[in-house]
């Protein structure tokens, strides 16, 4: 695959649109960019079977295209058909499809899915975790015109359920590794943000500290 040409095409189509209202632009694109990277490492801590690398590169790039569209990852197995025919060999392009086809499907039967799929679903529910979902959080906070304070209200009420459902689709446990790394980071990182968020400078009688102890 030409991935200097994928890219381009990719940037072309995802990297000016706003998919969602409280996302940056191109939110789509950076994601899909920082999964085909992240889906490669992922496959390093798996197995040396490294000969999907370029299907798994490019279905992470492409996998959100249709986001927006429900469900997404038909409308966007669909789309990729339509621009990546000249790209693809036919045995490549039906990988690609079929990788992106599956990678919201997380039927308790884990026998219908292989470790392509798995390691599609994992890198994509890990990106959503850790700076990338402090991100997300701040973003969320700003587009709506609210301030840090209230923005931490979801850090000590929802953040535990929340990234227990994410622990719950994954696959594998190197996947479960990497997220519980994660969000040990951002349980670090919110810590902070709520002493600061106050004005203080240590945790001593800060707001709302004791409903976000450390796991």
């Amino acid at each position: 695959m030409d991935f200097l040409k994928l890219e381009k095409i990719a940037e072309n189509f995802m990297k000016n649109r706003r998919f969602h209202q409280y996302r940056e632009t191109g939110s789509v694109y950076y994601h899909g960019a920082r999964v085909a990277r992240g889906i490669l490492q992922l496959r390093r801590l798996t197995t040396d079977d490294a000969g999907h690398d370029d299907i798994l590169r490019c279905a992470a790039m492409f996998h959100d295209i249709a986001k927006g569209m429900k469900p997404h990852s038909y409308y966007g197995a669909m789309l990729v058909r339509d621009i990546l025919k000249d790209e693809l060999t036919p045995y490549e392009m039906d990988e690609v499809c079929r990788l992106i086809l599956a990678h919201g499907d997380r039927r308790p039967a884990r026998e219908v899915h292989d470790l392509w799929v798995w390691l599609i679903q994992d890198a994509d529910v890990l990106d959503h975790v850790g700076t990338g979902e402090i991100w997300m959080s701040c973003s969320h906070s700003v587009y709506i015109g609210k301030p840090i304070t209230d923005m931490l209200d979801w850090y000590t009420s929802g953040f535990d359920e929340q990234m227990a459902k994410y622990r719950n689709r994954l696959n594998l446990d190197v996947s479960r590794e990497i997220l519980d790394s994660k969000v040990d980071f951002e349980r670090q990182f919110i810590r902070r943000l709520l002493v600061e968020s106050t004005g203080g400078y240590i945790e001593d009688d800060v707001p709302n500290m004791e409903n976000f102890q450390e796991a």
